[in-house]
């Protein structure tokens, strides 16, 4: 009965995660050298540091079908792992 719990919980955690931003700016900022840069972190240097907006707009259109990809993966999966449901 918590398998859907599980499943929703696990969406949550990985769109979670691919969206880090602030410890990584707050801490690090991307360094040292590029160790702790992620897509997020990515973007907003290419987009609003080297003022590269159209490159940043098509980096946050790839992290939109990266999230959403994995999304409808993980709700597919609903089916096999979830019973209880019509």
């Amino acid at each position: 009965m918590i398998s859907l719990t599980i499943l929703l919980a696990s969406i949550v955690t990985i769109v979670g995660a691919l969206q880090v931003f602030a410890q990584i700016m707050i801490l690090t900022r991307g360094g040292p050298g590029f160790s702790t840069t992620v897509l997020v972190y990515y973007l907003y240097q290419q987009a609003f540091q080297f003022y590269l907006f159209g490159y940043g707009s098509t980096l946050s259109i790839v992290l939109l079908v990266i999230v959403g990809a994995l999304t409808f993966v993980q709700w597919q999966l609903r089916r096999k792992f979830v019973f209880y449901e019509n």
